[in-house]
């Protein structure tokens, strides 16, 4: 199986590619217009950008890594700026529900994104080097990501509307308009979506309205003025999916009767809740002032405004809920809310000129000051004297409620400046340094982060006449990046597997950590255009980077006196370090070719493919083992020279009889090995689309080989133990998890309208996750259901089924 998909993804990549190597514009927006998530507008679209599922739910988060996995604990996000503004995209946070529990209940993560509508998105653009997202600092070690929605085009007015309906066992639907022009030198844009999805399992839903609005105006030759508002609002229920080893679940009942023996599939549909409520606001404005034609200064201010509420409720017929000695009334429940405000300003003063009309000078000098205020209460208990308000009742419960809560506030700031040169536009270099500083906590010198690019266009430069040459460009760069991440000592669990230093009872809200990742970073890149016009583009890159992990826990008090137990706040002083290294080197390939481009007919085909080599190359004794996946079990490791979360457990023989390797008569924990990776080694997507006149057809395929997964529903069916009695993993459940999938295949038809009034109006139909090559034998080998965190990476339990959807749209403007 392995061979095939790489046989068919090499196949690919050879003739075809991406539309933009690293952007992805509205052009192909109707593939997935009425995608329940705007991340999978991304997925096998961009080379080296890989979108992975994390348990399956249509409305839950998304995994985006690009160019591999950095670090040991952070959730390897890269930073969304949406419309300028900088988005929080953690996945760590929040996922900790009944915490006093002991792994009697796993939170699944929330779509951070869930606010966007991947309607209203007009392109999307990646960083992925380090050298261009050394100017974003602290912020920029996993690539960045900029997010552009919709805006007028050229119109003095237009309005635009846009209705989708799917099918996929439920109904889902997707409706936004807007209306927007440009003037002489002003132009605006207002715009309303909504749209519910509903997924395949009873109570998988979720519905968002939001509101947009954009601004913007050349008062003058000196002032001009720009105002960009999103707000959203929103709500979202799961049924039980992912939990702890052992535990049963709604998708387990699907799977098995037997892996939910106290509650069936329409049991746990009608007690068990997990509703959330969701308001989000991205605000920000901008004033450029020009105080000549080569000098001007432009500043900016925004914020990421939300607010979340998630209620959870297990009843009668739940393990968790039901009556026992020490819950005789049953149920439980619990309530986590959640406030983030991130606000920014920033201020860059830029020097901008042409010598000679041949040589060109941009210098630019910029300060930024980033705000951060995160307060999160989780509140729990069980024993309830009525279940009629269910979690809304939560004070009903008959024993004293759990609280569990921390609230931080830091300001970050940063100075940078950039300095460029080229020639023509034909080859050109530029230096980058940005130093960074979080007063909180003590200065560090690896806080500056430097980078440097060039670039040469060879074919313009040396060789202007070479006919069949359209282009052949050049690139290289070096760079410096980073990722900083406050962690509350209550949140330690998210981020650390093995034992830490533990403060004496009632001190440890004085006790915070740090998280900080440096990636430094070499790429290379290349472009050969051949035939007029650019009809075949093929491009090749190549990248080497390092990344250093360092975990500091800092205690912010002190005793007021001598031998007292009483604490205050002062002071800062670092208790224990962590340090662990990662390198992930490899090539991506793009190929794009306009194959007719003819006045009737077009064809454009396109693929991509990327290899990465992931490798652990200097860790703790105490990050060996990954987190902890229920009843003390580790299924996964971190040892040197291997990938990141490699699978660990028993070998066993076809029999599922577990080996001695060590040779000393017995099975235990010295017999545990490495039993596979669970990062792929090469992903890649192809897209082509034919036009006829006024008639597109469109496909998409996207895959991913050299990995393995971990089928742990397979081991909780047959009851699998080691000798302690532990459910353990062994060589017998690991499986290939390569796969290549026919993801898209759509038709649009523009009507040949000539109305005075209306400028286009086109109908398309699409399908989604037609077929699956694939050897796994689970329901969907894009499955990751821990791996929020990647210390539990490659585990495949309680995820949801894939399932094949239907669309029909119309869009029109005006």
């Amino acid at each position: 199986m392995k061979k095939a998909v790489l046989v068919l993804l090499a196949f690919l990549s050879v003739g075809v590619a991406v539309y933009g190597q690293n952007t992805v514009s509205d052009t192909l927006g109707f593939r997935t217009a009425a995608a329940g998530n705007a991340v999978e507008l991304l997925r096998g679209q961009i080379a080296g950008v890989r979108v992975s599922s994390i348990d399956g739910n249509p409305v839950g988060a998304v995994n985006v890594h690009i160019r591999g996995l950095n670090s040991l604990r952070t959730d390897n996000q890269p930073l969304w700026i949406v419309d300028g503004v900088m988005v929080s995209t953690d996945l760590n946070e929040n996922l900790d529900a009944f915490w006093q529990y002991d792994e009697q209940s796993y939170t699944s993560p929330l779509n951070p994104l869930a606010f966007l509508n991947a309607d209203e998105v007009e392109s999307i653009e990646v960083l992925k080097d380090a050298s261009a997202t050394a100017i974003y600092g602290s912020r920029g070690a996993n690539g960045v990501i900029l997010v552009t929605t919709r805006r007028p085009r050229d119109s003095e007015q237009e309005v635009r509307w846009n209705s989708s309906f799917a099918y996929t066992g439920g109904f889902s639907h997707n409706h936004s308009i807007g209306v927007g022009g440009t003037g002489a030198a002003t132009t605006h844009n207002i715009s309303a979506s909504f749209r519910r999805i509903s997924g395949s399992i009873y109570g998988n839903d979720s519905s968002y309205g939001s509101l947009k609005g954009n601004f913007e105006t050349q008062a003058n030759k000196v002032v001009w003025f720009g105002l960009n508002a999103l707000l959203s609002a929103g709500k979202s229920s799961s049924p039980t999916g992912v939990t702890y080893l052992g535990l049963p679940s709604m998708t387990m009942a699907m799977r098995d009767a037997s892996l939910s023996p106290r509650t069936s599939e329409r049991r746990w549909a009608l007690d068990y809740d997990d509703d959330t409520e969701d308001y989000r606001g991205l605000l920000s404005t901008w004033l450029r002032l020009n105080f000549s034609r080569t000098i001007f200064l432009k500043m900016s201010a925004g914020v990421d405004y939300q607010t979340n509420t998630r209620i959870i409720w297990y009843d009668n017929g739940t393990d968790l809920g039901a009556v026992s000695e020490s819950n005789p009334n049953g149920g439980a429940a619990a309530t986590l809310t959640s406030l983030l405000v991130s606000p920014y300003v920033d201020a860059v003063f830029t020097f901008n000129r042409y010598i000679s009309t041949d040589h060109h000078i941009q210098a630019n000098l910029g300060t930024e000051i980033l705000g951060n205020i995160n307060r999160f209460n989780t509140m729990n208990g069980q024993n309830f004297v009525s279940h009629e308000l269910r979690g809304n009742g939560l004070r009903l419960g008959a024993y004293d409620l759990h609280l569990h809560k921390f609230m931080r506030e830091y300001v970050h700031g940063g100075v940078y400046a950039t300095l460029s040169y080229d020639f023509k536009n034909l080859a050109g270099i530029k230096g980058v340094v940005r130093i960074d500083h979080t007063p909180k906590y003590k200065s560090r010198e690896d806080h500056i982060y430097p980078a440097v690019e060039a670039f040469a266009n060879l074919r313009e430069l040396f060789f202007p006449d070479l006919g069949i040459v359209s282009a052949l460009k050049i690139k290289t760069g070096f760079g410096v990046s980073g990722k900083e991440k406050l962690v509350p000592y209550n949140l330690f669990g998210n981020y650390l597997s093995s034992s830490w230093y533990e403060p004496s009872s009632g001190t440890s809200t004085f006790f915070d950590g740090l998280d900080h990742l440096r990636t430094s970073e070499y790429n290379a890149s290349a472009e050969l255009g051949l035939f007029p016009g650019m009809r075949l583009v093929i491009g090749a890159g190549f990248y080497y980077r390092n990344t250093t992990d360092r975990f500091i826990m800092y205690r912010m008090g002190h005793p007021r006196a001598a031998g007292s137990e009483v604490w205050e706040w002062g002071g800062c002083r670092q208790v224990f370090e962590r340090v662990s290294k990662v390198r992930n080197s490899g090539y991506e390939y793009y190929v794009k070719a306009a194959i007719l481009n003819g006045r009737d007919f077009r064809w454009n085909i396109g693929a991509n493919l990327a290899y990465n080599v992931n490798r652990v190359t200097s860790s703790n004794a105490e990050d060996f083992y990954g987190k902890v996946v229920g009843h003390g079990v580790y299924c996964t490791c971190n040892a040197l020279d291997l990938p990141i979360s490699s699978l660990y457990g028993y070998k066993a023989d076809k029999a599922g009889n577990y080996i001695d390797i060590t040779g000393e008569g017995r099975i235990d924990d010295a017999d545990k090995t490495i039993l596979g990776n669970s990062i792929p080694i090469w992903n890649g997507g192809l897209q082509t689309d034919f036009s006829f006149r006024n008639l597109t057809l469109s496909l998409q395929l996207e895959g991913a080989a050299g990995h393995d997964i971990a089928n742990v529903n397979e081991i909780v069916k047959d009851g699998v133990v080691d000798q302690q009695g532990l459910i353990c993993l062994s060589s017998k459940y690991i499986e290939k998890g390569d796969y290549l999938r026919l993801s898209h295949v759509g038709v649009k038809y523009r009507l040949p309208l000539k109305l005075k009034y209306v400028r286009s109006v086109d109908l398309r139909f699409s399908c989604h996750n037609i077929t699956t090559l694939t050897s796994y034998s689970g329901w969907n080998p894009d499955v990751n259901c821990f791996g929020v965190s990647t210390l539990t990476n490659g585990l495949d339990y309680g995820s949801y089924p894939l399932v094949r959807s239907y669309i029909l749209g119309i869009s029109a403007s005006f």
